[in-house]
């Protein structure tokens, strides 16, 4: 299995990370950055975007030649990220884990890290995955975000003492809504 850490802190800085690990092709504009990738790792696309109102993107398109372990920093009760396979499977666990939980095709999953500061997102070598990630950052919140934000604060990171990790069963309507 390779472990591939990220360390950076945004969306630019990460795609721009996995850049220099992959030695991927990086296309980049103001909000986004595509990454293409095709060498010994593997081939497909991580893309990356930010958003308004302190929301991220990335999405996956790759297809492994290894086992993979991605493994990101997060700030404790701040972020909350909502995921999606729309081909494939992923695996995630906070912090090394044991008790991964996968999330295969059709799958959305709400993860909030609260205790602890890493995500660790598996892929599993020569399958096809195509899955996204959307990462919320409660803390910031401009005037047009800010109720859905402190929401999503209130239901997913106040008083809470665990680490959030829920998957649900396949949602046909999201793989329509993503295309």
């Amino acid at each position: 299995m390779k472990t591939i850490e990220i360390t950076a802190t945004t969306i630019t800085d990460s795609i721009k990370q996995l850049q220099n690990i992959t030695g991927g092709s990086l296309t980049t504009d103001v909000k986004e950055q595509y990454l293409k990738i095709d060498s010994e790792l593997g081939f497909g696309y991580i893309r990356g975007m930010r958003l308004k109102g302190g929301i991220s993107f990335l999405q996956f398109d790759m297809t492994f030649n290894d086992h993979i372990k991605l493994v990101f920093n997060a700030p404790k009760q701040s972020l909350v990220n909502f995921a999606y396979c729309s081909e494939g499977k992923i695996a995630h666990t906070f912090d090394n884990r044991e008790n991964r939980i996968e999330l295969e095709t059709f799958q959305t999953g709400i993860l909030s890290n609260i205790t602890q500061e890493k995500n660790i997102i598996y892929f599993d070598r020569g399958v096809q995955t195509s899955a996204s990630i959307i990462s919320v950052n409660t803390l910031f919140g401009d005037a047009e975000n800010y109720v859905i934000n402190n929401q999503l604060r209130e239901r997913f990171i106040t008083n809470k003492t665990e680490d959030i990790a829920f998957f649900s069963s396949p949602n046909l309507k999201i793989a329509q809504r993503m295309k």
